[in-house]
């Protein structure tokens, strides 16, 4: 069986912060890329996993299609994704608290 889509989370799992759970929302930019994996703002610290930018370019080499279902804030997630420059790996993200069904 291949798999042709792939949905990620982003907290914890494309990324950490250094926020506890309860003070995640909001973070705030603008970010600035310290080092290849670090992002960080005035406020904020997002680390991204090692191997994410690997793993992507691998799903989107052999044709699968990338995407993200994340309850955080749209433009905050979207700044760090362009930040670390794997923005455009991503197809149909969905952000924030959306009812169901």
């Amino acid at each position: 069986m291949t798999f042709k889509l792939y949905v990620f989370d982003l907290d914890e799992t494309l990324w950490c912060t250094d926020q506890d759970e309860e003070d995640i929302y909001p973070i705030e930019g603008p970010f600035h890329l310290e080092d290849q994996h670090l992002a960080r703002s005035q406020n904020s610290k997002v680390t991204l996993r090692t191997g994410t930018r690997r793993l992507l370019n691998a799903i989107h080499k052999n044709g699968g299609i990338s995407s993200l279902a994340c309850r955080a804030e749209e433009g905050t997630c979207n700044q760090i994704l362009e930040t670390f420059g794997i923005r455009d790996r991503f197809f149909y993200p969905r952000y924030g608290l959306m009812e169901k069904g």
